[in-house]
Parts: C-alpha cells; sequence; structure tokens
C-alpha cells in the first residue's frame, strides 16, 4: 500500500476515503472492499481483527449511503453438504494480491467507461507488486481461537484452487463464493458518523456498498490486528 494513506504519525491506520486533498489528490483508498474480501487473506500471516472508525459518511437526501456487508464463513461451512465437508479438507487455494489489484483495476476501468464513479487508484509498480507474494491456504480453516471450521476463500483475493484442473477448479470457486454470501449467513451494517466496528477476519468476509461518490465524502480510519498462518 502507497505511504500516503497512512495516516500521519500513525502508520498502522489505514486512511479510507474519496476526499481529494488541495491538490485533487486522493488524501486515502479509494476503492478498498468492491469485492467479498477477508483483510489481508493474501498475506503469509493473514490478520485475525479489523476495526473500522466511520469519521464522515455520505449522506443523500437524508439517507446514509456505503453500507458495509458481512458474511459468516462459520455459518456457511456448517451448511454445507456432506459430501463437499468431506471434499473441500483436501484442497487448497492461492490469495493472491497482484490477482485482486489486476480484477480490482478491471472494474475501476468498467465503470469509469459507464461513467458511473470517479476513482483515482493507480497500478502499482511490479516491485511493490513482488513484495506481496501470492500465498496458498486451505479452503477450510480452523479457527485459532474458538476452533470452529470456516471457508478460508473469497472472490477478491483467491486466484485459483490448486489440484485441480483449471474450470472445475473455478467453478468450484464460483459454488462456494456464491454459497458463502447467500442472504442467510448475511448483515449489513448502516454507518453513522462516530461508529467504530470491529470484526473477526476468520469467522466473516466483508464488501464495501459504492452507491455513492463525490461530492459525497466519506472518510474511515482502519486497522487490523496480526493473526496466524491459515491452517
Amino acid at each position: 500500500m502507497r505511504k500516503e494513506h497512512r495516516l500521519e504519525g500513525y502508520p498502522e491506520i489505514l486512511v479510507v476515503s474519496n476526499v481529494l486533498d488541495a491538490r485533487g489528490a486522493s488524501i486515502g483508498v479509494q476503492d478498498a472492499g468492491r469485492f467479498w474480501h477477508s483483510d489481508l487473506s493474501y498475506r503469509q500471516v493473514p490478520s485475525l481483527l479489523s476495526a473500522l472508525y466511520a469519521l464522515e459518511v455520505p449522506l443523500k437526501e437524508g439517507v446514509v449511503l456505503g453500507a458495509t456487508s458481512f458474511a459468516s464463513t462459520v455459518a456457511a461451512y456448517d451448511a454445507l453438504p456432506e459430501d463437499l465437508k468431506q471434499r473441500l479438507p483436501e484442497l487448497r487455494n492461492v490469495h493472491s494480491y497482484r490477482y485482486y489489484r489486476a480484477k480490482n483495476l478491471q472494474a475501476q476501468k468498467d465503470e469509469q467507461a459507464r461513467g458511473a464513479r470517479n476513482v483515482q487508484e493507480h497500478a502499482l509498480t511490479e516491485e511493490q507488486l513482488k513484495s506481496v507474494p501470492d500465498v496458498e491456504a486451505p479452503i477450510v480453516r480452523t479457527h485459532p481461537v474458538t476452533g470452529r471450521k470456516g471457508l478460508f476463500i473469497n472472490e477478491a483475493h483467491t486466484s485459483r484452487i490448486t489440484g485441480l484442473p483449471e474450470d472445475e477448479g473455478a467453478t468450484l470457486l464460483a459454488r462456494l463464493c456464491a454459497h458463502i454470501v447467500r442472504p442467510e449467513f448475511r448483515f449489513e451494517h448502516q454507518w453513522r458518523a462516530g461508529d467504530l466496528l470491529m470484526w473477526d477476519n476468520v469467522a466473516v468476509q466483508h464488501r464495501a456498498n459504492f452507491d455513492y461518490d463525490l461530492p459525497l465524502r466519506r472518510l474511515m480510519h482502519r486497522t487490523t490486528v496480526r493473526g496466524s498462518v491459515a491452517a
């Protein structure tokens, strides 16, 4: 992540915002959370917890926009058919920051072509991408605290399932990602300025709702708690 997206004096805090400074440059990450994901799942040691603090929320005609949706990967695992519960522990998936960045940038280009949003995120250098190598992790992950099993696979960061032919792996990936976000496993948080929301990245996935754009402003501060190697 680029240095200027960190809160000055507090490098552990990431600024998430569509607000621009006097030069017209973004003061924070504009496009975080477009796809369902678990924070930093592409790291060798992914985050355990995240905290997001709302300073400004977009408001239009009295309605707050920019909600965040959550989906329980634990409830989704519990509801799997038995044949998948037997099969999945043998399989692993690759979490890739390079894959995520390419997918996100393409989505931005598609939206800009339609005139839908004004996003100023830029492609990272090859050196920056190499600093975050791909990581292979089990699809079924055991929570390091509760011991419960959940699905550690998501549409934003999982580039492929290992050990399966490409077509078969892509079909299974799509099936699992759709299963995790079924309505019965989901919760949507409607933000208010001053809200501080914390969540468990092993037990849930989340996604931001981009139903707003400038001049509607959104300003959030996020930090994460280091977890353990997925197992």
